[in-house]
């Protein structure tokens, strides 16, 4: 009987370590970021694919006299696809120092870091429009005269997983907690990465602009943190209909930026050196 009772119980750890190892990922210390822990899974039921929507690494600087006119080229994008084309405004250095009169400097580290990990730029305003190499260009990074095209192009494509986040905001500790799903509608046979940032919308700051400076600019999708590592997070498992990635994340939201204009980004690309952005997702910061 005695022999029978260990048995029974050496089979149930058995059966939970199995669990543990098939369904459930790591914590992951992201170096002085705030910890995520993972889960994945086969879903018996696939979801319908949702439209792929169009990724734009704005880099851009309050002190950019040509960067107004791709702000004014985005929210033109914008208008003409709703929901389906994401910006990234990254204050970088090369014209991103404050003017005089700015109250607070736009420019993060992680800005110029995702600058040089996706090649540089040629001058400002420039963008990778999902972190593509396009025909005739030997660089992600392109000037505003090839944005428009470049985003047309790639809102033809189809995208092999869904994307969706849900959070909540706890405003007396102003703790952010949200999680990211994915959901692959098709088999993926490559590495895919999953990349998540927090921009704030109407910042008010000054700005250069053609015909002067405009005290009170109303700055868009500014980037204020980019939650996980530079390259992403590896999505390692097998990419079958039905896989589901499920990513808990945690962010303190500092005082001085603005919750009611908070939005998470989820993104879904290569890993380096191709880097190509196959699905984004943005959601609103409901505080």
């Amino acid at each position: 009987m005695k022999l029978l009772i260990k048995k029974i119980q050496l089979m149930a750890v058995l059966i939970l370590l199995l669990q543990s190892c098939t369904e459930k990922g790591p914590v992951i210390d992201l170096g002085g970021m705030q910890a995520l822990s993972d889960t994945t899974y086969v879903s018996d039921q696939v979801e319908s694919p949702q439209q792929k929507n169009v990724l734009i690494d704005e880099f851009t600087g309050v002190r950019c006299v040509n960067c107004p006119d791709g702000h004014t080229l985005i929210n033109t994008l914008q208008q003409n696809n709703p929901d389906r084309v994401i910006a990234l405004g990254w204050h970088s250095e090369l014209l991103g120092q404050p003017l005089p009169q700015s109250s607070q400097d736009l420019k993060i580290p992680e800005a110029q870091q995702t600058e040089d990990f996706l090649g540089g730029i040629q001058g400002k305003p420039s963008a990778g429009i999902d972190r593509f190499i396009f025909s005739g260009e030997n660089t992600i990074l392109v000037l505003l005269s090839k944005w428009a095209g470049f985003v047309s192009e790639r809102l033809q494509l189809s995208t092999p997983l869904n994307i969706s986040l849900n959070h909540s905001f706890d405003s007396g500790t102003r703790m952010l907690d949200f999680q990211t799903t994915l959901h692959y509608t098709e088999a993926v046979g490559f590495e895919n990465r999953l990349s998540v940032v927090i921009y704030e919308d109407n910042i008010i700051e000054p700005q250069v602009t053609q015909g002067g400076i405009v005290d009170e600019y109303n700055h868009q999708h500014v980037v204020r943190a980019l939650i996980t590592p530079l390259s992403g997070i590896n999505l390692a498992e097998s990419k079958v209909p039905g896989r589901v990635f499920v990513t808990t994340f945690q962010k303190e939201i500092p005082a001085s930026w603005n919750e009611e204009n908070l939005s998470i980004i989820a993104f879904v690309h290569r890993p380096s050196p191709d880097q190509e952005v196959i699905h984004a997702f943005k959601e609103k910061v409901t505080p």
